[in-house]
């Protein structure tokens, strides 16, 4: 197993919190963990969730990973799409991870 990979700009603690409390955290190869304001975001679901769908702004997130992967394969509900949210802020961001 693989840690995540951060932006250089991360707050290093925040980087070990989400390492050590993220439920779960595994990841066969590591991906860039989003980062805003150089803080982590939180883990919020993968897009087979219906927490993703019934949260606007998650789904739109997925939607939008999907426009600038320009996959048509990728779209709806699939493990690969990986959203998080920001801890203290309304964003949300997907990223995909083909593990």
């Amino acid at each position: 197993m693989h840690d995540a990979d951060f932006h250089d700009d991360v707050d290093e603690a925040l980087a070990g919190e989400v390492m050590q409390r993220t439920p779960g955290f595994a990841t066969f190869n590591a991906f860039e963990w989003p980062v805003l304001d150089g803080k982590p975001l939180a883990f919020f679901g993968h897009a087979e969730e219906d927490i993703v769908w019934t949260t606007p702004e998650a789904a739109e997130a997925v939607r939008k990973v999907y426009r600038d992967e320009q996959d048509e394969e990728l779209e709806g509900r699939t493990p690969y799409a990986v959203v998080f949210r920001q801890v203290d802020g309304p964003r949300y961001v997907a990223i995909l991870d083909f593990d």
